[in-house]
């Protein structure tokens, strides 16, 4: 898979539309994904800008990229831009959820919070946040519990 150049896939794409076509329709029908798509390339990055070398033997200051075949990434398009029309011409998506969607930027949530803090003080009131780094809070999360959410939602 990753021996394909993304160039050569546009220039054969017009050959290989049907047969692609037909995978796509499956894996989304089916609700599985072929095996060739899920395999990737990680490649660690380094998180800091400047480091010493004991920074560098610390395997914790590393971030893994994943590489996907240029045909994993067509099929995750799709499938995204399907759930996004889906819960969003259902109106399951909530006001103030802000990322991964058009028009909406993570950097909202500040603004609306500088707002709120800002109305409490000209009213003389007391704004109080609590905030938490919920590293890796999707690992966390029950695959049980989600599924029968999204299930729930009609997907």
């Amino acid at each position: 898979m990753f021996g394909i150049s993304n160039n050569l896939v546009k220039f054969v794409i017009t050959s290989i539309a049907s047969p692609l076509s037909h995978i796509f329709s499956k894996s989304i029908s089916e609700g599985t994904v072929p095996t060739q798509f899920k395999e990737a390339k990680v490649i660690p990055i380094f998180k800091l800008k400047s480091a010493n070398s004991e920074e560098r033997q610390n395997i914790s200051n590393y971030r893994p990229i994943s590489l996907l075949s240029i045909f994993s990434k067509i099929l995750e398009k799709i499938v995204a831009e399907s759930l996004t029309s889906y819960l969003s011409n259902n109106n399951i998506l909530y006001d103030n959820k802000y990322g991964y969607q058009k028009g909406k930027s993570t950097s909202y949530p500040m603004i609306k919070l500088i707002d709120y803090i800002s109305k409490a003080m000209n009213q003389g009131d007391i704004a109080i946040g609590v905030f938490c780094d919920l590293q890796k809070a999707f690992d966390t999360c029950c695959n049980k519990i989600m599924f029968k959410k999204l299930e729930k939602i009609g997907i």
